[in-house]
């Protein structure tokens, strides 16, 4: 057509697309596109309809074989920018691309609370089910950024801006990290670690403090009454030695008792005390401030709690309209070995002029 459009259709069904092989690689319906004219798509659909659900583009697939798609996108160029599959929604409360894993979750309620890009569902309480999954082998599994100058914290980003997060949890408590990578939990944080010959996995909590503490542990012995210990070079760039830091004894023999005489940026000095002069065997503890978080001591977070929480996404008061799964259509059985357009079609499309 000089219009550029391959195949027009109208009516109930637009353009229907049917093939029946019973193995090998088929397509119910191709279209090709000779120009490069912007906007040019070699398949299009409209739902011109203001009400109902409607689709401008369905496809659905009985196959229960590996790789079997409803609908497939692919592009080929590989070079530039291409997308394989695009969705857009115009709406204020829709969503671009929604992918469901069996069918819809009670939370997927909160689907119309505002606009989103992609959404991945499944109602499935299932092993290894999940409503989305990114995988990877030599790259990152999941990466997303937002450029937000205010800081402005959603369900999950990383951001370039002033201190956004990317946030996992629930609406009640979560984490987040902001664009510095530091950790913000409202829950506790812990290591995993096995035990029992690995039957049994418990929970070790970290440490909580004020100020951020690094620390360092280590053993000496004294000469005479007389011990000198030099900060490990490495962990003395992690920490500010130029302030106070702490160091706490513990004599590993019999001895009166020991104590700091002396403490630098480099090391510290350790004395019997009551001018004892024991060789004895002694171990310690050094805790000091993380270079660059001096200043730091129990930081109000008040503020960047209220506005996550009224930032997520909230289940809605009533339950939302749910998703209404497409009719599964009855399969079409053509018959053997015929021409017949009207054998392979159903009806209501067969009466209507035939393309040979």
């Amino acid at each position: 057509m000089s219009n550029g459009t391959g195949v027009a259709g109208q009516g109930g069904t637009g353009v229907y697309g049917f093939s029946s092989p019973t193995s090998g690689f088929a397509r119910a319906t191709v279209g090709v596109l000779n120009t490069n004219a912007a906007g040019s798509a070699a398949v299009y659909g409209i739902g011109q309809s203001f009400s109902g659900q409607t689709f401008g583009v369905e496809g659905y697939n009985f196959s229960n074989t590996n790789f079997a798609a409803g609908v497939s996108g692919v592009a080929d160029g590989d070079q530039n920018t291409t997308f394989g599959v695009i969705g857009t929604s115009l709406s204020q409360n829709g969503i671009g691309t929604l992918g469901f894993g069996v069918n819809q979750s009670k939370t997927g309620g909160i689907i119309g609370c505002c606009p989103v890009g992609v959404w991945g569902d499944t109602g499935i309480n299932s092993s290894g089910a999940a409503g989305v999954v990114a995988t990877a082998d030599d790259s990152k599994a999941f990466f997303a950024a937002n450029n937000s100058p205010t800081g402005f914290p959603t369900g999950a980003f990383l951001s370039e801006g002033a201190a956004s997060a990317l946030v996992a949890g629930g609406f009640s408590q979560s984490c987040s990290f902001d664009n510095n990578g530091d950790l913000f939990c409202q829950g506790s944080k812990s290591a995993v670690v096995p035990v029992d010959d690995s039957r049994r996995q418990v929970a070790l909590y970290a440490v909580e403090s004020p100020q951020n503490w690094f620390e360092d542990f280590g053993s000496g012995r004294l000469e005479s009454g007389v011990g000198r210990i030099t900060l490990e070079a490495t962990f003395a760039q992690t920490v500010n030695t130029g302030s106070d830091y702490h160091v706490f004894l513990t004599p590993d023999g019999d001895c009166q008792g020991l104590y700091i005489s002396s403490k630098s940026a480099t090391g510290f000095e350790v004395h019997e005390l009551g001018g004892g002069r024991s060789d004895v065997r002694f171990d310690y503890r050094i805790v000091a401030l993380r270079r660059g978080y001096e200043a730091v001591r129990l930081a109000d977070k008040t503020a960047m709690v209220t506005k996550l929480k009224d930032s997520l996404p909230k289940p809605t008061a009533t339950p939302a309209q749910r998703w209404t799964p497409p009719v599964r259509p009855k399969p079409f059985t053509a018959t053997a070995n015929s021409a017949n357009y009207a054998d392979v079609v159903p009806a209501k499309l067969a009466s209507g002029p035939s393309p040979h």
